[in-house]
C-alpha cells in the first residue's frame, strides 16, 4: 500500500522526527476524506494533535475531541486551530453524545490503556451513524526486536515486560494495559458490531531502541538544542539537528504500511464500519 501525498498532513508534521507517527496520522487522516463535511470524534484526543489535524486538512468537517484527562486538554485548547473544534473532558465508557452523532470516530493508540475496551467500542458504536467510519491504531503483540529489544527479551525469556506505570523506561509497555494481537482486534470489534473492512501493519523494521529515542531523546532535545522537535511548536524554522535526525531515523524505518500479518510490526491500523444489520452474525475481515 502506498499512502497518498497529502500536503496539508506533510506540512502539519513538518516537525516530526517519529516515523511511525508519520505514517499512522497520514493513512487516518486520508481514509476520513468520504467524512471530510461530517462530524467526526476524536477519541482520547489528548493534547488534540489529530484533532487539530482534522480541522486543518477537512475544515468543512466538525472535529469534536474527548479526553478523561483535564491536563492534556488545557493544552490542546492553547493551540492555533482549538477555536475550529470542540474539546470535552468525557469518560470514554460512557460517552456524552446522543445515539448516531457521528459520521466517523478515530481512536489512536488509545484502546491499549483501557480496561474495558469492549465498553468503550459499545459506546463508540453508539454514537456512530450507520454506515460511520471507525478509525484505531494499536501496538501489536508481535513487534520487532529493534523496536523495543529490553521488552521483547523480557517477554520471551521470563514471559513477563518492564512495568507500564514506569513510562520512561517501559517502552512498548508504557502506561498499557495490553498489546494486541490481530484476532484478539478483530474479535472484539465484531462482538462489539463492527464490520471490518481493512487491517494494515506497519513499522516491520526501524532504528535499533526507536521507543527510547522517540519517547526519552526526543523530550531531552527538543528542550535543549532542538525546539523544533516539538510536533506542536509552530517555529517554522529548520533545525539542523531536526534534518539530520529525521535522515538517518527516516532511513533506517519503511515508510509504507503492509498486510503482513505474520511479519513482526510495531502498529495495527484498522478500518471498521458501524453496520447493524451485520452486528450480531459479527464482521468479515477482507
Amino acid at each position: 500500500m502506498r499512502i497518498p501525498a497529502n500536503e496539508a498532513v506533510a506540512t502539519l508534521l513538518r516537525h516530526e522526527i517519529d516515523p511511525a507517527f508519520v505514517m499512522r496520522l497520514t493513512m487516518l487522516m486520508n481514509w476520513l476524506r468520504p467524512a471530510r463535511f461530517g462530524t467526526i470524534l476524536d477519541l482520547g484526543c489528548g493534547r488534540g494533535f489529530y484533532t487539530e489535524a482534522i480541522t486543518h486538512i477537512y475544515p468543512q468537517a466538525t472535529a469534536i475531541g474527548v479526553d478523561y484527562n483535564e491536563k492534556p486538554l488545557t493544552l490542546a485548547r492553547e493551540h492555533e486551530n482549538a477555536a475550529k473544534a470542540s474539546l470535552a473532558r468525557s469518560d470514554a465508557r460512557m460517552l456524552p453524545f446522543p445515539a448516531e452523532t457521528f459520521d466517523a470516530a478515530i481512536c489512536p493508540d488509545v484502546l491499549e490503556h483501557i480496561v474495558e475496551h469492549d465498553v468503550v467500542l459499545s459506546e463508540v458504536f453508539r454514537v456512530l451513524k450507520d454506515d460511520g467510519l471507525l478509525l484505531i491504531t494499536v501496538p501489536h503483540q508481535n513487534y520487532p526486536f529493534v523496536w523495543d529489544p529490553v521488552n521483547w527479551v523480557l517477554e520471551r525469556a521470563l514471559g513477563t515486560h518492564v512495568p507500564s506505570h514506569i513510562w520512561w523506561l517501559a517502552g512498548i509497555w508504557a502506561d498499557h494495559v495490553r498489546l494486541y494481537t490481530t484476532d484478539e482486534l478483530t474479535q472484539t470489534l465484531n462482538a462489539a458490531g463492527f464490520t471490518i473492512e481493512e487491517t494494515w501493519y506497519t513499522t516491520h523494521r526501524c532504528f535499533p531502541f526507536s521507543l527510547m529515542l522517540f519517547r526519552i531523546g526526543s523530550n531531552i532535545v527538543k528542550h535543549t538544542v532542538c525546539p523544533s522537535l516539538n510536533r506542536y511548536s509552530e517555529d517554522l524554522g529548520a533545525s539542523r539537528w531536526l534534518m539530520w535526525a529525521r535522515r538517518i531515523l527516516y532511513a533506517f524505518h519503511d515508510t509504507e504500511p503492509s498486510r503482513a500479518a505474520d511479519v513482526p510490526s510495531a502498529g495495527i491500523v484498522l478500518k471498521a464500519r458501524k453496520r447493524p444489520e451485520t452486528s450480531n452474525l459479527g464482521g468479515m475481515q477482507e
